[in-house]
């Protein structure tokens, strides 16, 4: 009962004591991290909280920063330029030289020649009697038909003649035994000169010409006939005569017209032009102008510019419209041909989702912040007013997997295409979110630079592919087509991408396609 206090309470040594100082010190640092961890917790939930009540406050581009923005698409519509397409009309000359064959007669020339009277005096008594001197003038080859480099025809008709005289009276039929009527040859030509005037319609203007070896000239009793003028003046009217029943036919002939209202109505019904898209085209022609006509070889040439609107389409329903009448021929210097045909290159919505959520399969998108990455499980697109939004599903993944959340991530940005990469991608781009956990919503406000940058470098979709084979789709098309009586030949310079526009459906690129067309009708 009488011991001392420190018999009762055992007071540690030296080295107790620090032992005990290091446990005490450990468990408060120990108190002091969970405090912290707790502290460091709460204030994230409460910052997530606050953050994620002012967020629902603070608008954006839409009306709620959560908010999925709306399917809308802006009118679109696109300048089509115009083209001109040289165009020629060749019309074989076989049929005319077989027309000028059926309608030149075999005998253009056949007359026993008018009465003439000769007198001679018989021992101081004056004798008459009456003669004739005629002939005959007969083809001898058929019609040759030639092209001049004046733009003439040159019709040649070979023929032969001779002179024929008879006589009642026994004296002048002794005096004509002494005469030698010999048979010669000489050549009928006519120059013709084509003209279209402008109900389409082929006029012959001609001029006849005798040429002859020898002028014909003969002394029958001592008179000299002449008969050039004799032979010329019937040959000549056998000739215009057959050459106005040609004439005459051609005018009445309406088969150039018919010829070109048919290439006219052709050009203004939706075709396909091509077998790998769904791509439509529909001329819209203006004017057919006439800037020269010309004979080439066994046919007449006529060049024409066609002035033209080339509009396309992904389906011909799009192009039907009724066909406007052909118009008058006009007379025109020939414009340089040139075609441009804007081409929308369709890009589906969903192909394009296909795509980029099987490029970011299993490659999740890393940020630096704390290892966080996103997976996107699935990816949607659509069009709002002039932007795209593409609705991601994600699965998000961050501070060493102890936060885990699903969602959707909307980003919206306006398309541009990368012309070398043939590529489309997001320009000014924001977005939206909206995720099942308070945190990853603050979180992803935090991160948002980071998020942005990442989701558009991986959130690009490459057309390249289809750029190709649009491209060689068309120039194939120009490589020399035959259609019937229609021709066609060009160049193909080049495929331009000259706008982008979002549609309900699809992305549309509109793209511009040059070159040169050259294009023949032949009239049989």
């Amino acid at each position: 009962m009488t011991g001392s206090l420190s018999s009762i309470i055992k007071l540690p040594t030296v080295t107790q004591k620090g032992a005990l100082f290091g446990s005490l010190f450990l468990s408060f640092a120990k108190g002091l991290a969970i405090v912290k961890s707790i502290s460091l917790t709460v204030t994230f939930v409460s910052l997530s909280l606050l953050l994620s009540a002012c967020s629902d406050k603070k608008t954006s581009e839409y009306q709620n920063l959560s908010e999925k923005p709306p399917l809308s698409i802006v009118p679109h519509s696109s300048e089509v330029s115009e083209s001109v397409i040289q165009t020629r009309l060749r019309l074989h000359l076989d049929n005319l030289q077989q027309k000028l064959e059926q309608d030149i007669p075999a005998t253009l020339y056949d007359s026993p020649g008018e009465v003439k009277q000769k007198c001679v005096r018989i021992f101081g008594k004056k004798h008459c009697e009456e003669f004739q001197v005629g002939g005959w003038a007969k083809r001898t080859g058929p019609v040759q038909l030639h092209a001049l480099n004046n733009g003439y025809l040159r019709v040649q008709i070979p023929l032969q003649y001779k002179l024929n005289a008879t006589a009642d009276g026994r004296l002048i039929r002794g005096l004509l035994r002494e005469v030698d009527f010999k048979t010669a040859s000489f050549t009928a030509v006519a120059d013709l000169r084509p003209v279209m005037d402008t109900n389409w319609r082929l006029n012959l203007l001609h001029q006849t010409q005798i040429v002859w070896q020898k002028p014909p000239q003969v002394s029958v009793l001592g008179i000299r006939f002449d008969i050039q003028n004799q032979i010329e003046k019937p040959l000549k009217k056998a000739l215009n005569k057959a050459l106005a029943k040609q004439q005459k036919k051609l005018a009445s002939d309406d088969r150039i017209y018919q010829q070109m209202e048919k290439f006219w109505t052709r050009l203004q019904t939706p075709r396909s032009l091509s077998d790998k898209f769904p791509l439509w085209i529909r001329a819209n022609p203006s004017e057919l102008a006439l800037s020269e006509l010309r004979i080439v070889g066994d046919a007449i040439e006529l060049d024409l510019s066609l002035r033209a609107k080339l509009r396309t389409a992904s389906d011909e329903a799009s192009l039907s419209a009724a066909a406007t009448p052909l118009p008058p021929l006009s007379h025109t210097a020939i414009s340089a041909s040139q075609i441009r045909i804007n081409l929308p290159l369709a890009l589906d919505y969903q192909v394009m989702a296909e795509r980029l959520q099987q490029g970011l399969k299993n490659k999740p998108i890393n940020i630096s912040e704390r290892n966080t990455s996103i997976q996107v499980n699935e990816v949607e697109i659509y069009p709002n007013n002039d932007r795209l939004v593409l609705a991601t599903k994600v699965t998000l993944n961050g501070f060493n997997n102890w936060f885990n959340s699903d969602g959707e991530i909307y980003i919206s940005g306006r398309p541009v295409v990368d012309n070398q990469t043939k590529t489309v991608r997001l320009a000014e781009a924001a977005f939206s979110r909206q995720l099942d956990s308070p945190f990853w919503s603050v979180a992803t406000q935090l991160m948002k630079n980071q998020l942005l940058e990442s989701l558009q470098k991986s959130l690009v979709h490459d057309f390249s592919h289809d750029y190709q084979q649009l491209y060689d789709s068309l120039n194939q098309q120009l490589q020399g087509k035959q259609s019937g009586d229609m021709r066609l030949q060009g160049v193909f310079q080049g495929l331009v991408i000259k706008d982008i526009y979002p549609d309900l459906d699809e992305l549309r690129l509109v793209l511009e396609a040059s070159g040169v067309v050259d294009v023949e009708v032949v009239l049989d």
